[in-house]
């Protein structure tokens, strides 16, 4: 996460909880109209917005895509309830959003490569490495240092 926060910080963005971002859709979930009206103030709608809107973040659909691809009414309340969202999460990032930010052509490979020489990540779980084997005979093996 930390390779893109520096971006998004020098954009004036500011962190948002995983429980802020979940309070942002049921907000958008609450002005629903027309199609949504009837369920716009039900907890499980404002559920499935946020994971909606959560995969549709995570798939970099923007929402001007969402709104072109929309044929019915249904749809195209969902493309401006995700509209609206997006605007509403403007000002914010969250892992996300770091994760998609840096620029991979400012990066060199010491700053991608996370391998630990002694096979153990910062964790301590045990890394894997390419054997050169077909994935049928086990193409990743554990390697455990001391072992």
């Amino acid at each position: 996460m930390r390779l893109g926060e520096p971006l998004l910080i020098a954009a004036g963005r500011t962190p948002i909880t995983p429980l802020a971002d979940r309070a942002l859709a049921e907000e958008v979930a609450r002005g629903a109209g027309s199609y949504f009206e009837p369920v716009r103030e039900t907890p499980g709608f404002a559920n499935a917005l946020h994971r909606l809107f959560g995969e549709l973040r995570a798939a970099s659909v923007t929402s001007a895509q969402l709104a072109s691809a929309a044929t019915d009414a249904k749809q195209r309340e969902l493309a401006e309830l995700y509209r609206r969202f997006v605007g509403t999460r403007v000002p914010f990032y969250d892992a996300g959003d770091a994760m998609a930010a840096p620029d991979a052509a400012l990066l060199d490979d010491r700053a991608v490569l996370l391998r630990r020489p002694s096979g153990r990540s910062d964790s301590g779980v045990p890394s894997c490495r390419y054997t050169g084997k077909s994935p049928a005979n086990g193409q990743l093996r554990n390697r455990r240092s001391g072992l």
